[in-house]
């Protein structure tokens, strides 16, 4: 059975599309809805955010984004492959992305939509619940919205919050994939888009 021991971190590339789209439908549809995919894909098409896998035995099993502005950063898009849920990925996917935000000192608060079956998982990290639309994401998909302040942030390894660049192994220390602007190939398109983690 895969462990996250050996998990890779890396930017995102084009040939990750497909393997992208699989995670996403794994989730589906107690994470996310089905009708969610083209948001999905104008994500990691867009021009404005950062976007990673996690790799384990060259399978793709993860992956994650973020953008910024205003001083506050949005998790957007994490995701396990289901099969693989419970296995630190996540955790360490999470801990990758705040980093990245909390290393620029432009960032004050990191925030995510996120679904009552995935709140907890960010309250653990020290997110904090700002408010709940019930059915906010489609039927059955709350979406709470929360939030991590800088001075509530704790990184796991006591780092300073300074990624190092290049691609690394993610082990017992945070050795973290520089960010990198990126495009893929076509997900359905629509003129709009929220920012769904």
């Amino acid at each position: 059975m895969k462990t996250a021991a050996a998990l890779r971190i890396r930017r995102y590339q084009t040939a990750d599309r497909e393997a992208c789209r699989g995670v996403f439908m794994s989730n589906v549809p107690r994470y996310f809805a089905a009708a969610e995919l083209w948001e999905f894909g104008l994500f990691v098409d867009g021009p404005d955010a950062e976007f990673f896998v996690a790799e384990l035995s060259g399978d793709v099993v993860g992956c994650g984004g973020f953008c910024t502005g205003d001083g506050v950063g949005r998790l957007c898009w994490g995701m396990v492959e289901r099969g693989m849920h419970r296995l630190s990925i996540g955790e360490k996917l999470l801990q990758c992305r705040l980093q990245h935000l909390f290393a620029s000192a432009d960032i004050h608060r990191v925030e995510i939509d996120t679904s009552q079956h995935s709140a907890g998982f960010f309250a653990r990290s020290g997110f904090r619940v700002g408010h709940t639309r019930r059915d906010g994401f489609g039927e059955g998909i709350d979406c709470v919205a929360m939030s991590l302040h800088r001075h509530d942030w704790q990184p796991v390894d006591g780092s300073s919050g300074t990624p190092n660049t290049g691609q690394q192994r993610v082990t017992g220390q945070r050795n973290l994939p520089e960010p990198h602007r990126h495009s893929v190939g076509s997900f359905p398109s629509a003129a709009t888009t929220r920012t769904r983690c």
